[in-house]
């Protein structure tokens, strides 16, 4: 059963495309947060599951990504270990 109900999730404090740092436009023109974000679909949300696996997650990865599992944990692994910009130059 689908769960419609209203539940804030709780990773929308730091998640980027939440707070419409991903998607330009409207606030109000982000169907991903009202479909998923305000709701209790957010467990079936993909940038959720990634960051309750890995503590973070890549721009990239939308609610509904259809990346592999094995592909996203490598990309949030590659880009941990990518040198910071503006260091060492």
């Amino acid at each position: 059963m689908n769960d419609y109900t209203t539940a804030l999730c709780p990773k929308s404090a730091i998640c980027e495309l939440f707070q419409d740092k991903i998607l330009q436009g409207p606030e109000k023109d982000n169907v991903y947060k009202m479909i998923y974000c305000s709701t209790g679909r957010y467990k079936d949300c993909v940038r959720y599951q990634t960051y309750r696996k890995t503590g973070t997650c890549p721009d990239f990865i939308m609610p509904n990504s259809k990346h592999a599992r094995d592909y996203i944990l490598k990309k949030v692994e590659e880009e941990a270990t990518l040198p910071l910009k503006g260091l060492n130059q």
